[in-house]
């Protein structure tokens, strides 16, 4: 398994322990040009839960993301979506974006 993988299935893990909707979460991460940018998919309902306060807990997952794998040059992004079944227009469903 490579590293790609193993950070698709830790952020997977740690959305699914945090969401009370584990069901709803999907993980994409997609390398591209030396950074791998992580989307999180979860349910509206989810969201506050894994960004947090001032996106504190999404900063969390990816500090542990970046100390679980091995290359230090690597830069990892980030994105916690609502899921597809989210209402379109609603305000609260605004996607966050890690830099």
């Amino acid at each position: 398994m490579d590293a790609q993988e193993n950070i698709r299935q830790l952020v997977a893990y740690i959305a699914m322990t945090l969401a009370r909707n584990p069901d709803a979460v999907r993980v994409d991460a997609v390398l591209e040009n030396g950074d791998l940018e992580v989307n999180l998919m979860v349910a509206q309902d989810d969201m506050g839960r894994l960004i947090g306060r001032q996106g504190r807990v999404a900063h969390a997952i990816r500090a542990l993301v970046k100390a679980a794998h091995a290359d230090p040059e690597l830069h990892v992004m980030l994105n916690i979506d609502p899921g597809p079944d989210a209402a379109d227009g609603d305000s609260a469903a605004a996607p966050f974006r890690d830099a």
